[in-house]
């Protein structure tokens, strides 16, 4: 037997339903409907469940939520999203939700300075630069991990990607080399200054089996001269050449990370 056929009046209704889950997520129907490019009167419409979107419309909605044609059909929630593994059915709810609701003001896009002390050497840090950009309900991160300048390893060979999720009321910072041979994750919470926007917490690196290490986020906004000077100065130094409050996140009064 098979199911009946539903009136266009029905499929509406399940879109628009479907469309109201997706945009929960997001702070603003606002600011939503600015980065899908669609008026905010007729995104209200499809919501009420009143109006289709054109094909080219709904393609554009399907890729911004990583979802399929399927939410005309069936309650979003039921529908199974191949290689969505945190964002999918069974993490939905759970680490899936700290990578759909990380907001611009809990944990903002833009380039980032990267510091953490390095193991064995406590004596040493290492300075590097991220960029953090958003797509979709996801916060994703890209970077470039330091090298011994004698090694001459490419760019290519020292990329890092990977994605930024809320944990509690701080962040974690999942990001690898290409094809997973090593990487790094960061557990951070915002840490009062008056100088900038940091957060502060520890790094646990998949190399040489490295105990967690102190590390430190800093904003730098889309200032393209700020990241340029972090870049410059990217790889390992002494200590002795941080100035506070890298030093106090870094706590290199201590003698432990």
């Amino acid at each position: 037997m098979t199911d009946p056929i539903r009136s266009p009046a029905e499929l509406r209704r399940m879109f628009g339903a479907n469309l109201r889950r997706l945009a929960s997520k997001h702070p603003t129907v606002v600011g939503l409907t600015r980065e899908l490019g669609i008026n905010r009167t007729q995104f209200n419409r499809y919501l009420a469940g009143e109006s289709f979107p054109r094909p080219d419309v709904l393609d554009r909605i399907c890729r911004f939520f990583g979802v399929d044609a399927r939410i005309l059909l069936q309650p979003v929630d039921e529908i199974p999203v191949a290689g969505h593994v945190l964002t999918g059915e069974f993490l939905h709810d759970y680490l899936g939700a700290g990578v759909t609701d990380l907001s611009k003001e809990t944990f903002p896009s833009g380039f980032f300075r990267y510091l953490r002390r390095c193991h064995p050497d406590t004596s040493n840090y290492a300075e590097e630069l991220l960029y953090v950009l958003r797509r979709g309900a996801c916060t994703f991160v890209r970077g470039y991990v330091s090298s011994d300048p004698e090694s001459g390893a490419p760019a290519e060979e020292r990329e890092v990607r990977g994605y930024v999720s809320r944990l509690g009321d701080g962040i974690c910072l999942h990001a690898a080399r290409h094809s997973a041979k090593d990487g790094f994750f960061v557990l951070a919470k915002p840490a009062l200054s008056e100088t900038g926007q940091f957060w502060a917490g520890h790094v646990i690196r998949s190399t040489d089996h490295e105990p967690p290490m102190r590390a430190a986020l800093e904003h730098l906004g889309h200032d393209l001269g700020a990241a340029l000077a972090v870049t410059r100065r990217a790889g390992i130094a002494p200590v002795e050449q941080l100035t506070d409050p890298h030093r106090h996140l870094l706590r290199l009064d201590t003698a432990t990370a």
